[in-house]
């Protein structure tokens, strides 16, 4: 016996399935507005798991209609995008933020104001990356207003990379749900506005900072490794707060004799050395340790911000036969702040 199955008779069995198994909902706007995130740079990697940020709010209204035969309770839920930081713990998940040295967390709020992070652990019915909120009760005209929240905390994962971010963050998801009918799952993403990295610093007050040793004979230099007039100054820096100082200081294009000593050579006219046995050494202020030329080196953690005076010295030192004659020396300093 042959039997013919006809192409519209396949097609009937789709029309005629049993009624939809999801609802009719709608997402309102939930927006995650620009969040400027502020990160204390002595943070160390040790306090991986330290809240950097709490501000970070949304809502998103959502409402169902129609809902699909047998269904009796609707469940709402937040869903994470990222990736894994690496460094996340049974408690919370950390997603990365780009490559900024930043991570962040999404915590779900329920409708008692309740909050659920999303964790390593897969959700019972939602699976990985995301978290129940609450599960409501379908009224008698099919209609039901939802909402959805989140928050967003952040955290120091690694080295931090100042600048602006974008990135899609979180979804709000709901479902019907009953006892005779399969879950569909509807999602509604968060928008997210530009989050921005800002790593404190130190504005320079004076980029050029004349320093006067003035003038001197051989006699104050007496043997190899006597100095002579020792003079103190400044580097003047305006500074936020909890700002890490660093400097790195760099003979000029004159060189130096010696870096770990901070001897930098003299020069005549615009880049002749003068090798006449003299340098110019930079110690540290408060401490009179020669700093080490190409080296950075810490000096301070602003507490308030404002103004910050790196103290420093300058004095000739002789390390060679000296030969009378003018000359002058120059160096750089490189300020950062990580």
């Amino acid at each position: 016996m042959k039997v013919f199955v006809y192409p519209w008779l396949l097609l009937a069995s789709v029309f005629f399935s049993p009624g939809k198994v999801y609802a009719d909902c709608s997402g309102g706007s939930g927006i995650i507005s620009t969040v400027a995130v502020s990160i204390p740079q002595h943070i160390s990697r040790d306090e991986i798991y330290r809240s950097l940020d709490s501000q970070s709010r949304a809502n998103m209204a959502i409402t169902c209609t129609n809902m699909p035969v047998g269904a009796t309770h609707i469940t709402v839920g937040i869903k994470a995008y990222g990736d894994d930081s690496g460094v996340t713990s049974i408690y919370r998940k950390i997603f990365k933020l780009g490559d900024s040295g930043i991570g962040y967390v999404v915590i779900g709020v329920d409708d008692t104001h309740d909050e659920k992070p999303v964790t390593t652990t897969a959700d019972r019915f939602w699976g990985g990356n995301a978290r129940e909120l609450y599960t409501t009760k379908i009224g008698p005209d099919g209609t039901i207003n939802l909402n959805a929240a989140l928050r967003l905390e952040f955290y120091k994962i690694g080295p931090i990379k100042p600048g602006r971010y974008s990135q899609s963050v979180a979804a709000a998801i709901v479902a019907p749900r009953g006892s005779r009918i399969p879950s569909v799952i509807q999602e509604f993403r968060f928008t997210t506005g530009m989050i921005t990295i800002n790593a404190p610093t130190c504005s320079v007050d004076n980029s050029t900072i004349p320093v006067t040793l003035g003038r001197i004979t051989t006699m104050q230099l007496p043997y190899v490794g006597s100095t002579a007039a020792e003079t103190l100054f400044n580097i003047p820096l305006t500074c936020e707060p909890k700002a890490n100082v660093f400097m790195t200081l760099e003979a000029g294009r004159q060189g130096a004799y010696n870096l770990m000593q901070g001897i930098i050579e003299l020069k005549r006219g615009l880049n002749e050395r003068a090798r006449d046995g003299v340098g110019v050494q930079i110690l540290d202020g408060k401490t009179d340790i020669p700093i080490h030329l190409g080296e950075k080196k810490y000096y301070t953690t602003t507490g308030t911000g404002g103004p910050v005076n790196i103290p420093l010295k300058a004095r000739y030192y002789r390390y060679g036969d000296v030969r009378a004659g003018v000359a002058n020396a120059t160096a750089t300093f490189t300020m950062s702040y990580e």
